[in-house]
């Protein structure tokens, strides 16, 4: 289902957009109240989807269109007289906003769009990690990483000692089924750095852009290390 939902959305950014990359009905300017309410749909879906994906790439493409978007339209469509958001996002029309079509329903939508980006924003920028997926951590060419790990923690001290490494780059926190807990932290350090109680392992990966779905696994991705992609 989540492979459907990311074809969907890369195909209504390829071929529902201007060349401005800003997202469009193929029904504007004459859109039914209905339609008027779609692109919101789609944003706010969009940002739904954004948790459950593995790789870092469609992560960054799907939080930028949507920030791309809500910039467009809060700068250039807003009527000022009235508050409402008009039909349009991109920012190529020649009319004023107040001159457009505008009314709760492409205000609905517009609003749809900034909760989204709202959303996305506060799980990318207040923490310093973001669940990147189901499964452990690993790079493209599903290799892993050099990390630190230890079984029997819990997942604070699995996250403090990754935010104490100034190498880490991301971590894998498994429940296992008998109830215990095991925690690898991948990262740049070396095994001079391994905390103590931990155990080194080498690995050849150099970061980490997807995981490998294994269950009962999650993958968290250091923010700092996503603005190398």
């Amino acid at each position: 289902m989540i492979n459907i939902a990311q074809h969907i959305a890369d195909s209504t950014i390829e071929l529902l957009t201007y060349s401005s990359g800003i997202l469009k009905e193929p029904c504007e300017p004459k859109c039914d109240s209905d339609q008027n309410l779609f692109k919101g749909i789609f944003a706010r879906h969009l940002g739904y989807l954004l948790p459950y994906l593995t790789d870092t790439f469609h992560i960054q493409k799907y939080a930028l269109f949507l920030q791309q978007n809500a910039v467009s339209l809060l700068t250039t469509n807003r009527c000022e007289l009235d508050g409402l958001f008009d039909l349009f996002w991109n920012n190529n029309n020649l009319s004023t906003s107040c001159n457009l079509s505008r009314n709760t329903a492409t205000t609905s939508s517009a609003f749809d769009l900034f909760i989204s980006v709202a959303n996305t924003k506060q799980q990318m920028l207040s923490s310093k990690w973001i669940l990147l997926g189901l499964g452990n951590c690993m790079d493209d060419s599903n290799s892993s990483m050099a990390n630190f790990y230890k079984n029997d923690i819990n997942e604070t001290i699995c996250r403090a000692t990754a935010n104490a490494d100034n190498g880490s780059v991301a971590y894998d926190y498994e429940l296992k089924c008998n109830g215990g807990a095991f925690c690898r932290i991948r990262t740049l350090s070396d095994r001079h750095q391994t905390p103590d109680g931990w155990t080194y392992e080498d690995g050849i990966a150099h970061d980490v852009t997807r995981t490998n779905k294994m269950s009962l696994t999650n993958c968290y991705l250091k923010t700092d290390s996503m603005e190398r992609y």
